[in-house]
């Protein structure tokens, strides 16, 4: 896929607002004024029975689908309904570049909020276009992309630059830049016959569309300061170009992109939560490309659908003959649709504010802050007395983990779980463990399965060189115990110099485990690769394979792959706990035994045994 794929919007944006001008000046020209109100109905019946359909749809999605992720359908479906999606994203803090959880299955209206907006202004541009000569129209129109240019530049924060992606005032120069194409090429009171040499031009500003396709990258600063001008631009020049009997203009005429194109609309609402409701790895177990080539063919079905069934009725019903000519039959048939509609409408609001209105993952993340915020207070605990144990002989077999009642339980068969040795008894090993939001979801069970004598530091979007800083404050303050636990790299892949300036700060801790990654992000695998290879350089180190441990467990996760519900909490407590079991012959020096990958003792179990869940580094030839 390309990188600059999302500059598809503004290319939209630069479009839409050259054929609604162009239109609005056709008419004015054809008959000496613009009736508004005729253009207001027509914007409605174009875009309202589709939306209204889909945002219906989408409750019943929530009540039946998702509903553990429809605790923010509420507020999105209304401030939908109102064309005012985008200032709702970012009023609530909604990323456009990062997400907690499953995505708004309304995230993409962001747009269509923005065009519905630019609608409501346009009969002002308008006005004021057809009074004034050319030239001051133009320096007006150059005048309004530069400002909205420079907002869209000075709102840009490089952690998330979701306000300037989102914001009206930073995307209103794309609609400008169509209008002002407009006024060029329609200047005066008849239309004039678009120039050959507008043709090369065109081919200079689809050359330019494709290079900022695939360099511009998501997110970057270079797009936000000038990238997205330089695509009005070049936009502007191939809708010029396309206009010139030529390639380009053949090229659109071909019947399967027109019909395409009167069918686009209802699929650019239905392609996004076809798309996030089958996210690979997360939601279904389909290789990431036949996930995206079910949802697009989904979303193109049921844009045919709507379109056929929704969209071409109210479109056709503006050239009919006005209500009070259609007889008897045509109002008691009219009267029927609104009575259904009505009764549609209430139906849908009744579901709709039955909805949670609470995010588990959220929720899941307070309580975790509650559960430490009690621990800081406590002073430090000295080290616990260890008595004589006997060394752990653990045997891998399989067993089902139940999840947690009320808990969703997927259709998806789950993979085997091997069982974990009991490890040590709350408190008698001192464990330190450090992590991000993933810990924080789990910290109830995880303070609980390692006992009072530990301490747990877990934080929101904590990066791996945070945690770098964190472990030499608690060497300082003494809080590092026998055994330290490290699961960073959830938020960001972590450098191979971040992973050895971690353990030069562990220097003298006997046991040191890092535990690896599960999360649908790209950098996924290159994150718990630059974990393994560590491994290999630090003696005192192992791997828990809390990647391996979990694959196949989708019950375990929230909607977002990543953070625990309560039965993979238990879970991954249990496998942290297991980790911290240490040998009591071990020294300073040594590391801990480790799990073995294959039982001790031969087993008639016919079901494999699962990965090694502590694996020992390369160097170390496993027991």
């Amino acid at each position: 896929m390309a990188k600059g794929g999302y500059l598809g919007v503004e290319v939209f944006f630069v479009l839409s607002g050259y054929l609604l001008t162009s239109r609005l000046f056709d008419q004015h020209r054809r008959h000496g004024q613009i009736d508004w109100s005729r253009y207001l109905r027509q914007r409605v019946r174009r875009l309202g029975p589709a939306l209204a359909v889909f945002l219906m749809a989408l409750v019943v999605l929530g009540a039946v689908v998702v509903r553990s992720d429809a605790y923010r359908l509420r507020s999105d479906v209304l401030w939908s309904a109102l064309g005012l999606t985008n200032w709702h994203l970012i009023s609530d803090g909604s990323s456009y570049f990062r997400q907690l959880g499953r995505p708004p299955l309304v995230r993409h209206l962001w747009s269509l909020a923005v065009e519905i907006q630019f609608y409501a202004v346009i009969p002002l541009i308008v006005a004021a276009l057809l009074r004034w000569k050319r030239k001051r129209s133009v320096a007006a129109l150059c005048a309004g992309i530069a400002l909205s240019t420079l907002v869209m530049a000075v709102l840009y924060r490089s952690q998330d630059p979701s306000r300037a992606y989102y914001g009206t005032d930073a995307r209103l120069g794309a609609l400008l830049a169509g209008v002002l194409l407009a006024v060029v090429l329609l200047p005066g009171e008849a239309r004039r016959e678009p120039p050959r040499w507008l043709a090369g031009i065109g081919a200079v500003g689809v050359v330019a569309l494709v290079w900022l396709f695939s360099v511009a990258g998501e997110g970057s600063r270079p797009v936000f300061l000038g990238g997205f001008l330089l695509c009005r631009v070049a936009t502007a020049l191939a809708i010029a170009g396309a206009l010139q009997r030529g390639p380009c203009a053949a090229l659109l005429s071909r019947s399967l992109l027109s019909w395409l194109g009167r069918r686009s609309y209802s699929i650019y609402l239905w392609h996004w939560p076809l798309l996030v409701l089958l996210r690979p790895g997360v939601d279904v177990a389909w290789p990431p490309l036949v996930a995206v080539g079910v949802a697009l063919t989904g979303a193109v079905a049921l844009g045919h659908l709507s379109y056929e069934l929704v969209e071409r009725p109210f479109l056709r019903r503006e050239r009919r003959a006005a209500p009070h000519s259609w007889g008897r039959g045509g109002r008691v048939v009219a009267a029927a649709g609104w009575t259904n509609a009505a009764v549609a409408t209430a139906g849908t609001l009744v579901v709709l504010f039955s909805l949670p209105t609470v995010d588990p993952i959220a929720d899941s993340l307070k309580e975790g802050q509650q559960v430490l915020a009690s621990q800081r207070s406590a002073p430090v605990p000295p080290p616990p007395e260890v008595t004589t144990t006997a060394p752990v002989d653990p045997a891998v077999g399989t067993t089902s983990v139940a999840p947690a009642a009320g808990s969703p339980v997927t259709a998806v068969e789950s993979a085997p779980v091997p069982v974990l040795p009991a490890g040590p008894e709350p408190g008698t090993v001192r464990v330190t463990a450090i992590g991000d939001s993933v810990m924080l979801s789990a910290a109830g069970p995880l303070q609980e399965r390692l006992g009072a004598a530990s301490y747990i530091d877990a934080k929101l979007s904590r990066q791996f060189a945070q945690g770098v800083v964190l472990a030499r404050q608690l060497r300082e303050e003494g809080r590092l115990g026998e055994v330290v636990i490290v699961h960073l790299g959830t938020n960001g892949p972590p450098k191979a110099s971040e992973v050895d300036a971690l353990m030069r700060e562990l220097e003298g801790v006997a046991h040191v485990r890092l535990v690896t990654v599960r999360m649908p992000q790209r950098w996924e695998a290159a994150a718990n690769q630059t974990l393994r290879d560590a491994a290999g350089r630090h003696p005192s180190m192992q791997i828990v394979d809390w990647y391996a441990h979990s694959e196949g467990r989708r019950e375990w996760f929230e909607s977002d792959g990543t953070h625990v519900k309560r039965s993979g909490a238990r879970a991954y407590a249990e496998l942290l706990a297991a980790s911290a079991v240490v040998s009591p012959t071990s020294t300073t020096t040594s590391t801990s035994q480790p799990l073995p990958a294959e039982p001790a003792e031969p087993t008639t179990s016919t079901t494999s045994p699962g990965p090694p869940l502590v694996e020992p580094p390369p160097s170390q030839p496993p027991p």
